[in-house]
């Protein structure tokens, strides 16, 4: 066994794990926010994809509406950017919170949803609406 720790790249792997730690909330106008991955870990019972198609729309297929972000990214660096994004979607951490609170309550199967499911997450998603200014 080799005690140069230079030379022993078995313990240096923690090194390179932390580089995929997502930041922790943005904080915009008093408000956390949180990135799309980050959402989709709290929430912890739905793909990253799936949570970025729906703060991409705004909303869920069930009507629950997302306090979305579109935060413009700065392209400060002389290498080309890996992706030509513009922007990174946040959401609200009251949305995530009640993302994760209806699928806890009502978890969904993979694939497409059933009309009962359907409904019994619109019903779920009524008490999460923001109240309408008349």
């Amino acid at each position: 066994m080799n005690n140069n720790p230079a030379l022993d790249f078995l313990r240096r792997t923690l090194r390179y794990a932390r580089m995929t730690d997502q930041p922790g909330p943005f904080i915009i106008e008093g408000k956390p926010y949180h990135h799309v991955l980050r959402a989709a870990q709290i929430i912890g019972m739905i793909a990253d994809s799936t949570v970025w198609r729906w703060a991409n729309t705004g909303h869920t297929p069930f009507g629950l509406e997302l306090d979305v972000v579109r935060q413009p990214l700065l392209r400060t660096g002389h290498e080309k950017p890996r992706s030509n994004r513009q922007f990174r979607l946040l959401i609200s951490d009251a949305s995530v919170q009640a993302l994760k609170t209806i699928l806890h309550d009502h978890p969904i199967r993979p694939g497409p949803l059933s009309d009962g499911s359907l409904y019994e997450l619109k019903c779920a998603a009524k008490l999460y609406r923001k109240p309408s200014i008349a």
